[in-house]
């Protein structure tokens, strides 16, 4: 395989991604026979084997089915197609036209991460390409800061209706999360988008082209307790900086689950927030 399509690295399902728990899985049959294919080498007749549990989930109404199909499609697509993964952004795109509620969101969180892997797979040429302005329909003529533009944007908005997704179990979309993810962890499709975000907002070269100083951490609440933290007003001038939207995710994420009866997803958000805030403030270390 030429390079997996690693559309939501946390979120959509790897081969031999299970049912849910204690209930058998009527589309098992379909993705081992897909799997096979793949390994054999035959992406094309994987593609039509797709296609048709695509079709399948779409009559049946199963919206996990029909998410895990797409990318699925991507992981034979990258068999066989150069440019595989632009073709991929392309359908994904095409099925947010119709997309509403839990199936927008997830789709937005995908097509993030396929910009992102976009960008990656072509990160010496992007990087040259400083002009901007290119087509919206041809991705070879966007600039690099074009792509994390999108990223953000698409990252973004798979998070905008927070309340909803955080009443949805994970378990209720088990077809989609990776084999390997706890529940506890990850109880919700709130956790699994925002750790997916995060994962493109907390790397310091996603934002290079941005100000440098266009936010920064210099509040000691930052590094608070976890209630005050997470109802801490950050002032920004910035509301798009990759700091400041990583410490609004980090907050929504600890607000969710200050509650909780099993502390192990709180627990581990606000690790990730220590370790984030210690890395990137500016305080001096006696203030921190």
């Amino acid at each position: 395989m030429r390079h997996p399509i690693l559309l939501l690295s946390l979120l959509i399902a790897c081969p031999f991604a299970q049912g849910q728990p204690g209930r058998p899985d009527p589309y098992a049959a379909d993705w081992r026979k897909t799997e096979k294919l793949l390994e054999q080498g035959l992406p094309q007749s994987a593609l039509a084997r797709i296609e048709n549990t695509l079709l399948r989930a779409r009559r049946e109404g199963n919206e996990a089915q029909q998410l895990k199909a797409l990318y699925w499609m991507g992981l034979a697509a990258g068999q066989q197609q150069e440019d595989a993964t632009a073709r991929q952004i392309d359908r994904l795109q095409r099925e947010l036209k119709a997309a509403r509620g839990t199936r927008k969101a997830l789709l937005h969180g995908m097509i993030g991460k396929a910009y992102w892997v976009y960008l990656q797979e072509n990160r010496w040429n992007l990087y040259q390409q400083r002009s901007g302005g290119g087509n919206e329909a041809d991705l070879d003529s966007w600039s690099a800061d074009e792509l994390h533009q999108a990223i953000s944007r698409h990252l973004r908005l798979s998070l905008t209706d927070a309340a909803a997704l955080q009443a949805i179990p994970t378990r209720d979309w088990q077809p989609i999360v990776s084999k390997g993810v706890r529940h506890t962890l990850r109880p919700t499709l709130y956790d699994l988008l925002a750790h997916a975000a995060l994962d493109y907002f907390t790397r310091a070269d996603n934002e290079i082209h941005r100000f440098t100083r266009s936010f920064e951490i210099d509040d000691t609440t930052a590094f608070a307790p976890a209630d005050r933290f997470a109802t801490h007003t950050f002032p920004t001038r910035d509301s798009l900086s990759h700091q400041a939207v990583t410490l609004s995710i980090l907050q929504s994420l600890l607000r969710l689950h200050l509650k909780d009866a099993d502390p192990e997803a709180l627990i581990e958000a606000d690790l990730e927030r220590l370790r984030f805030v210690h890395e990137k403030s500016v305080l001096d270390d006696r203030e921190a």
